[in-house]
């Protein structure tokens, strides 16, 4: 047998197995213990990007170049929340701006994180306006909301839009919505690299 059809055979194993788990608080728990097994490249595939590239094509759907950035930063955050979703987090919220302040001034940066809420309690705006650490800052707070709701995505984007609690929202599907397509762009440009 091929390495790659050893590797779809224990995707399929594993994935009845942990699926659960996959959605549960012990995500990054799990994440270490397979990044050691060595079986994490094989779920990649499965469960999100598996190579830089793919990232990139998803973001330029979602952002064109300025999504590239956010590709590079958020791929450093990927045991945390799948990247392709914090980018559409962030196109959703900034259009992929690194420095878009809202309105009112208190939402700042990639994510709109607002200054003293609990994505960013102990940062002020200087700190907030640098990219990484509002990447990082989004897919931390991104993951607080997906334990909170549960793993229900739709839930832990309303939450993480400011809803108090895990309902569907217009703002979460259109997070979706984005999602999907840059899920899509990633699906043609590995159908057009093959």
């Amino acid at each position: 047998m091929t390495s790659e059809l050893l590797c779809d055979c224990a995707i399929g194993a594993m994935l009845t197995l942990l699926a659960g788990l996959l959605l549960s608080a012990c995500r990054r728990w799990l994440t270490r213990i397979l990044l050691t097994l060595g079986v994490l490249g094989c779920l990649q595939s499965w469960c999100g990007p598996a190579r830089a590239g793919e990232l990139e094509d998803g973001m330029r759907v979602l952002c064109g170049t300025r999504g590239l950035a956010v590709a590079r930063l958020s791929a450093r955050h990927a045991d945390i929340v799948d990247p392709l979703m914090v980018g559409a987090v962030v196109a959703s919220e900034s259009g992929c701006h690194a420095h878009a302040v809202s309105a009112g001034g208190l939402d700042i940066g990639y994510g709109q994180l607002r200054i003293g809420g609990s994505a960013a309690r102990h940062h002020g705006r200087a700190a907030l306006l640098q990219p990484a650490l509002n990447i990082r800052l989004t897919a931390e707070h991104l993951r607080r909301c997906l334990d909170l709701c549960d793993g229900w995505i739709s839930g832990a984007l309303s939450v993480y839009r400011g809803i108090r609690r895990c309902v569907d929202s217009r703002g979460s599907r259109r997070v979706l919505d984005l999602y999907r397509r840059a899920k899509t762009g990633v699906a043609k440009s590995a159908q057009a690299r093959k």
